[in-house]
């Protein structure tokens, strides 16, 4: 019998690929969805909607230059279509490109002139750029258009947090609330706001608090470890620490915004684990100032160890020299850092001489040591500067003439929408800078020479910059700089820590909701060292006149 012969299978069109790469697309299948794109676009390279797919699973892929060139592509072959326009403008904001997304929002918005959600990423774009009076103008003409629109509420809100202005944020954010009680974040930024707000108030500290924890309870799982985060921060700057220890250990579940991962094959430390005789790895995290602060730790971990126990401690490259000198029975070696997939890595540059029982973070430790404020009493420097470089600091600053010397540090390397608001503006230096018979030593990493300037136009001085240093990276000699001057003042950074920790004179110069100072007006950590905050970000004037008369009173000018 002769067997029927069978019809071949229809092959399948551009458009058929098109919406199976849509199909997997929604069920998570980005590659299978790219793979499909890219088979519609060989059939039919015109086809604008098969760019666009490929140009969304491109993205999901990380594969940003690929996203980027497929959107243009759909862009060009349909240059009418809103969407294209769209989704590129999100896909840099993501990559932090603002100006090329503020560009083009403002095309999707010609073609979509009520789009909300248009207005609104323009807006983010636009404060991103640090023009936050435009972004404040472009979501104000949003919600003329869309008054119910609680994103555009949100956004402002969080706007006008981020310069500063906790107080106007404040009903911005309720109003989010009132028009959707659980939208996105913003629970946890009217914690935020009402906790800075508070200014002792012990009705609104407990309400910030109860949002706080509304906002643990009722936000999706990816988001709880930052919710849980932000509020032990709450509860530091209250003073309460033995609550805020417990919270802050979720700074390590990988879904925190900012989590770490730590790369080690040993057992973690636990709390209530017995240390007494054992070899722990004691490992650095965050950032390097929150690395200084943190090894406050380490004099009571050697005295729990005993004299049978060990301690490998993994820092920082830079601070490897400076806790050789101040933890002579430790052994030192370096960590590593890295990113991958959003997460930031920390591992070890060599193996410890002697393989550790347990290891931990360095902040996890500060829970039984500094379970309360009285445990911060009678306790000194902890790192140890050196003597033959502190002498020779002094004999170069002696060169510069009479008079008091101090360093200042004004800034952050990284000066984005978020931390802005944390930094005095030049200008508001001047009542210090301008102190007659006081030289200024430029602490201040990175790059300064416009802000060197600028500080000249304000005080009549240049401020002298120290020789043959890298105020990044020497951090041995930076120590013995700031140890040598007659004090410090600026920002909590890895700069001012680092004088702090090694018993110099230190002024802070703080956000209201500066949390390591547990609730009190200083620094526990730092005895000797001021803390000076304003009441609102907005007015620095008392704070900066306060600082000078601080100094003043100091060094008898």
């Amino acid at each position: 019998m002769v067997k029927a012969l069978q019809k071949p299978s229809k092959r399948p069109s551009a458009q058929d690929l098109g919406r199976q790469a849509i199909g997997l697309l929604h069920r998570g299948k980005a590659a299978e969805a790219k793979a499909a794109a890219q088979a519609a676009i060989d059939r039919a390279p015109h086809l604008a909607g098969a760019w666009q797919i490929l140009a969304h699973a491109s993205a999901q892929l990380k594969d940003y230059a690929g996203a980027i060139e497929a959107y243009q592509t759909a862009i060009d072959l349909s240059p009418q279509t809103p969407q294209p326009y769209f989704d590129l403008a999100r896909l840099t904001i993501e990559i932090e490109k603002f100006a090329i997304a503020e560009g083009l929002l403002k095309i999707h918005q010609s073609l979509v002139p009520d789009s909300a959600a248009s207005a609104n990423d323009l807006a983010w774009a636009q404060a991103n750029q640090l023009d936050t009076t435009k972004a404040i103008v472009t979501l104000i003409d949003a919600l003329e258009q869309h008054p119910k629109q609680p994103m555009l509420w949100n956004t402002l809100g969080l706007v006008l947090m981020y310069e500063g202005r906790m107080d106007e944020a404040l009903p911005i954010l309720q109003e989010t609330l009132n028009l959707d009680p659980n939208f996105g974040q913003t629970r946890l930024a009217l914690a935020e706001a009402l906790m800075v707000t508070a200014r002792g108030d012990l009705d609104v500290q407990a309400r910030a608090l109860s949002e706080g924890q509304t906002a643990i309870d009722t936000a999706p799982p990816e988001k709880r470890a930052t919710a849980k985060v932000a509020q032990a921060k709450r509860l530091f700057s209250l003073g309460r620490l033995a609550e805020a220890w417990d919270l802050y250990e979720a700074r390590h579940d990988p879904t925190y915004e900012d989590a770490t991962v730590f790369d080690l094959p040993w057992p973690r430390w636990q709390a209530g684990q017995a240390v007494e005789g054992r070899h722990v790895l004691l490992i650095g995290e965050q950032g390097l100032g929150d690395e200084i602060l943190f090894a406050q730790a380490v004099p009571d971990l050697i005295a729990a160890l005993g004299p049978k126990g060990r301690l490998t401690l993994a820092l920082d490259p830079r601070l490897m020299s400076l806790a050789a000198r101040s933890f002579p029975s430790t052994q030192i070696i370096a960590h590593t850092t890295a990113r991958k997939d959003g997460l930031g890595l920390r591992g070890l540059a060599s193996a410890p001489a002697k393989a550790p029982e347990v290891w931990s973070p360095m902040a996890s430790l500060l829970a039984p040591f500094r379970p309360n404020l009285a445990s911060f009493s009678n306790r000194g420097a902890f790192l140890r500067a050196d003597p033959a470089k502190i002498a020779a600091w002094q004999d170069w600053l002696k060169t510069l003439g009479p008079g008091p010397k101090i360093g200042l540090v004004w800034k952050s390397l990284i000066m984005d929408l978020q931390r802005q608001r944390h930094f005095p503006r030049l200008d508001e230096w001047a009542p210090v800078v301008s102190m007659p018979g006081v030289q200024f030593i430029a602490l201040q990493y990175g790059d300064r020479t416009d802000d060197l300037e600028r500080f000249e136009a304000i005080c009549g001085k240049w401020l002298v910059c120290p020789p043959n240093i890298d105020l990044k990276d020497d951090l041995d000699d930076l120590a013995a700089l700031t140890c040598a001057l007659d004090m410090t003042l600026g920002p909590a950074n890895a700069t001012t820590n680092l004088a702090a920790a090694c018993g110099a004179q230190v002024g802070f110069l703080v956000s209201p909701d500066t949390w390591p100072l547990f609730g009190t007006d200083h620094y526990p950590a730092y005895p000797q060292a001021r803390a000076f905050a304003p009441e609102r970000f907005t007015d620095r004037a008392p704070m900066m006149q306060a600082v000078a008369d601080h100094v003043r009173a100091l060094i008898k000018v």
